[in-house]
């Protein structure tokens, strides 16, 4: 929507979710303290998304005196856990070590992800042997779940 907007009404599957009166606005029922509206634009941010936020939003707006509106079918989708793996050329003596976020170490190629874990978190492989050391960097947020990625 473009323009002034003098009231808006974001609704869940027919449910109230936000109403803008021109002057303040009042969230509703399980949204209350998880939205904000942006109140010239009218766009809805919604935090802490679960399964139950999928579904069809329709915003109404009255801008300039005339009523508008907008459908958004939503679906979220849930966190999903992640393994990370490192590979290497295996020589005699090789180490894995992953490095995650706040410098914690982990041994091993092989990194478990729980799915509510920061999607901007980086995570570190170090390869090492007695002659070399090599790491690379992986950021979650690079992650496609439905393909294998190694490092």
């Amino acid at each position: 929507m473009s323009g002034y907007i003098e009231d808006i009404l974001w609704k869940h599957n027919g449910n109230k979710v936000v109403v803008f009166d021109g002057s303040q606005n009042r969230d509703y029922g399980r949204y209350k303290h998880r939205i904000i509206l942006d109140w010239h634009t009218g766009e809805l941010t919604i935090s802490g998304l679960t399964d139950a936020d999928s579904g069809s939003y329709l915003l109404e707006g009255v801008m300039n005196g005339k009523l508008q509106d907008s459908h958004h079918d939503i679906k979220v989708i849930e966190n999903m856990d992640r393994t990370l793996l490192c590979s290497a050329d295996l020589q005699p003596l090789t180490q894995f070590i992953w490095r995650s976020p706040g410098r914690s170490e982990s041994p091993g190629p092989k990194l478990f992800i729980p799915g509510g874990e920061n999607q901007e978190s980086v995570y570190t492989c170090v390869v090492k042997n007695p002659v070399s050391e090599k790491t690379a960097e992986f950021n979650l947020k690079d992650c496609n779940t439905e393909k294998g990625m190694s490092t």
